[in-house]
């Protein structure tokens, strides 16, 4: 710089100093002389009367009233900034820009640090005299990355190493973003990963400031720490700690000022932070936009809930009641997925017990009707601005318990802004008390004692309110950096990424990191879809692997004993146990033998195939001469049989659509019939308008085509419809699943034993698997989970029939009721107990092995009580043998 040059530079920062000067005396002596010369003591000299009061309420505002008013608030404002005044003369002294902690503090800032940094000497360390600039969106760029000078140094500020000793000195915080041992990493060893290292050689060494280094995620500004031995930092730099210790001397030397930067250069979020993929989106009914893939996880956490309903029902006590109806928001997603899913798979196919996860991939936004992602944990922590940002936080969360297998933390003060105050307490959600315990939850999920690893899973994610920048909480997502730890963050995020969102989602600006999201219209949902689809995601943890390494063997290892010598068992499952109870005193002949309800949804679980001899019996008993031309079957894959007039049987199912086998069982599920409203609603829920049955009147037209075409025009038309009346005609057409009422009805009105016990046979051996095996229907759900309970409830009145009479076939019975819902926990205790019984002790492991397996399916774990009966049972037959 030319002499002139500086001289200019001079005059201006004298100019500007002697301008802030006079606007601190101003401000800290005009205000107070003009306040007592020309307003006066501003309060009453005396304590008002009542009239004095109404007349000053009633009479009209006078001017020297409104004076005394302004007083008594300018007196409090000006003892503020006066205080505030004396608390940045320190930090300018020293050369720090003073904090900006609200707007009197921010201006007596501002005029201190132009006051006191103009007057002083220019080699004075550098702290800007102007207020700091608004944050701008602005990626962070690696240290490698920055443009070397014809020295080959960085032009970035670089770790401070001392040549002797090979340490570094933290830096003060920048732009909002603070030094951490991740960034110290980087920056010396080319490795954020190696910041354990770090904290290992340094873990409660003294520091100059009298602390030491206990918490790795909490470094203060001016600490010495010393590198491992491979440091990558040249030896020969100078220690430049006029800079990196802003509360020491000034060196005698100038020192120029590193330069600005709008965020940290110590890391970058991973270029791939921002994906396209395909797929399409779908508006919910209160005006929220999702991804498509949401419906397969909201039909998944069905599927899940219900096992969840199965496990805790009570075989024999005759509970019909249906399932509670979803909530819009999963009404809507789920008759999204049947659209999608009816019956598009080979019957009996299941539905998938898993989805694929994008491990840290969470779909954010569509753009051009493409799904854009976003590694949550590569970006360091995505900031969300503007007037959109809640609805689109509320979205990342629901699509964050949707698409991985992550924990949720967020404090409770923005869980009930966000959500509402009766968010549900759920597995996969963690509501902490505020914002630092929500970062000590966080850090749990961050290996104290061991190298962050590459992980393309997400593990945990903050969701939080921010208004300035927290030091812990960047120093836990920088450790967390490669380990599946990310944050949503409402607010400006330096160390990561940023983006503004406005009302309708669209994103406005983004830092260059996720610049690909620029113009993209991100997901966004209301309170209320959020707090349902959260309530529902949030308690359907994922699959995990059960505690023994062993697999499940195979059911057809059970045998005809099920349980007997002949079976793989797991003996190491279930030990037995010196302190547990003794066997004697465990009700082993407990007279409720309850068991397994409902079949899942995801089919894992088919018609039972056990060898039980008696239900053979029942089938001939119930099988009698034909007199319908028509047989549907809908327990199962649906199948529809027309009879010729030589009673040979043509299967003439593969000549239906999807939509026309949905509309067989849809009336089969209605005995006496239904209207053609309640079958447009089911079946073409988005058919309105003028015509509204045009699709309804078209599927009878091609099903009653096909049935002349299949029959050679011999056989009647099994559906009848008049007006708004439609049913399958009782007189053409035979459906089973009308038989197990009429089943369940005998049961009702038995009047011996016996023929309970027939009416229990007959349930059981028409019920060949759950209600049209491979279809996904909302309206299923009822009807299935009602039939699935009437035959439990009949195995269990069948297994407690042979109680104490045959327990071979009270094992077969129980182990028919266990393929059918393995869980629930009563059968597998009753099933122990008969296997006690019959001296099959080694055999309890297995079947503890077995509800293991199965409770791990939906995030559950055996109750102790089960582990403690299958101890005592082994006991009491060891000592028995002994």
């Amino acid at each position: 710089m030319t002499n002139l040059g500086r001289l200019t530079v001079g005059l201006t920062r004298l100019v500007a100093a002697l301008a802030a000067v006079l606007a601190l005396a101003a401000l800290l002596v005009g205000v107070p002389w003009g306040l007592v010369t020309f307003i006066g003591w501003p309060l009453p000299d005396h304590i008002p009367t009542r009239d004095e009061i109404e007349a000053t309420l009633l009479n009209p505002l006078s001017v020297t009233l409104l004076l005394k008013i302004l007083a008594c608030i300018a007196w409090p404002t000006w003892l503020v900034f006066t205080v505030d005044v004396a608390r940045c003369v320190p930090d300018a002294l020293r050369g720090v820009r003073p904090p900006a902690i609200g707007p009197v503090h921010a201006v007596a800032g501002v005029l201190v640090a132009s006051a006191v940094l103009g007057l002083l000497p220019p080699h004075f360390p550098a702290a800007s005299a102007t207020p700091p600039p608004e944050p701008t969106l602005v990626a962070p760029q690696t240290a490698q990355s920055a443009s070397p000078n014809p020295d080959g140094h960085h032009s970035t500020p670089r770790a401070i190493t001392s040549r002797q000793d090979n340490t570094v000195v933290v830096r003060p915080p920048h732009q909002g973003v603070y030094d951490s041992l991740w960034r110290i990493a980087a920056r010396a060893l080319d490795d954020g990963r190696r910041w354990i290292e770090i904290f290992r050689l340094n873990r409660g060494r003294p520091q100059p400031d009298g602390g030491a280094l206990t918490d790795p995620h909490l470094i203060r500004p001016g600490w010495v720490l010393r590198l491992p031995k491979d440091s990558t930092a040249r030896p020969d730099s100078p220690p430049r700690l006029e800079s990196a210790l802003p509360h020491r001397a000034p060196s005698s030397q100038s020192v120029q000022p590193a330069p600005e930067v709008t965020q940290d250069q110590d890391h970058a979020p991973a270029p791939s932070a921002v994906t396209t993929t395909s797929g399409s989106a779908l508006t919910l009914w209160s005006g929220g936009l999702v991804a498509a893939t949401l419906a397969s996880a909201v039909a998944l956490a069905m599927v899940i809930r219900r096992r969840k309903r199965m496990r805790a029902y009570q075989p024999g006590s005759g509970d019909r009641t249906p399932p509670p109806p979803p909530t819009p928001a999963v009404h809507a997603l789920r008759l999204a997925y049947d659209a999608d899913h009816l019956d598009d798979t080979e019957p009996g196919a299941p539905m998938p017990v898993e989805i694929d996860l994008d491990g840290g991939t969470v779909d954010i936004g569509v753009h051009d009707e493409r799904v854009r992602a976003i590694d949550v944990a590569a970006v360091n922590g995505l900031g969300l601005t503007g007037p959109g940002a809640e609805a689109a936080a509320r979205a990342l969360v629901v699509h964050v318990l949707a698409s991985t297998r992550a924990t949720v933390v967020v404090p409770a003060a923005d869980a009930r802004a966000l959500v509402g105050e009766d968010l549900p307490a759920t597995g996969r959600l963690h509501v902490t008390e505020d914002l630092p315990s929500a970062a000590a939850a966080l850090a749990q999920h961050v290996p104290p004692d061991a190298p962050a690893q590459d992980s393309t899973e997400l593990h945990a994610v903050l969701v939080a309110r921010i208004e300035r920048p927290e030091q812990r909480l960047q120093s836990i997502l920088d450790a967390g950096i490669g380990g599946g730890i990310g944050a949503i963050l409402l607010g400006h995020w330096p160390a990561g990424a940023t983006v503004r969102v406005h009302a309708d989602g669209i994103v406005a600006a983004a830092s260059p990191a996720v610049d690909d999201l620029r113009d993209t219209r991100l997901f966004h949902m209301d309170a209320a879809d959020t707090r349902d689809l959260v309530a529902l995601l949030a308690d359907t943890p994922a699959p995990r692997a059960p505690a023994s390494s062993s697999t499940e063997p195979g059911d057809d290892e059970l045998g005809t004993d099920a349980g007997g010598p002949g079976n793989t068992t797991h003996p190491e499952a279930i030990q037995p146990s010196s302190d547990s109870p003794e066997a004697d005193s465990v009700d082993t002949e407990d007279p409720s033998h309850r068991l397994p309800a409902d079949p899942a949804d995801d089919g894992t679980h088919r018609a039972p195939t056990p060898d039980v001899a008696m239900l053979v019996d029942t089938i001939e008993r119930i099988r009698q001469p034909r007199n319908h031309p028509w047989a549907l079957s809908i327990f199962g894959p649906v199948t529809l049989t027309w009879y010729s007039p030589n009673d040979e049987g043509h299967d003439v199912t593969s000549a239906l659509a999807p939509k026309h086998k949905a509309l067989l069982v849809f009336l089969a599920l209605h005995p006496s019939g239904t209207t053609r409203d309640a079958v447009r609603e089911a079946l073409w829920p988005d058919a309105r308008g003028r015509r509204p049955f045009n699709a309804f009147y078209a599927s009878l037209s091609q099903m009653r085509k096909a049935f002349a075409t299949a029959t050679d025009d011999q056989a009647a038309d099994p559906i009848s419809q008049h007006d708004e009346h439609v049913a399958l005609d009782p007189d053409i057409i035979e459906v089973d699943y009308w038989q197990l009422h009429e089943a369940e009805h005998e049961r009702r009105t038995a009047a011996t034993d016996e023929d309970r016990l027939a009416a229990w046979s007959r349930i059981a051996a028409v019920y060949r698997g759950e209600i049209a095996d491979g279809m996904s229907a909302l309206w299923l759900e009822g009807p299935r989970e009602a039939a699935h309970r009437c035959v439990v409830d009949a195995l269990a009145g069948m297994a407690a029939h042979y109680r104490g009479r045959d327990p071979h076939r009270q094992l077969q019975l129980l182990e028919h009721a266990r393929l059918l819902n393995p869980e629930n926990e009563d059968i597998y205790r009753d099933i122990m107990r008969v296997q006690a019984e019959l001296g099959f002790t080694d055999a309890i492991a297995r079947t503890v092995q077995l509800l293991t397996t199965s409770l791990a399916e939906i995030g559950e774990r055996p109750d102790p009580s089960t582990l403690t009966l299958a101890r005592a049972l082994q006991e009491r037959q060891h000592r028995m043998a002994g």
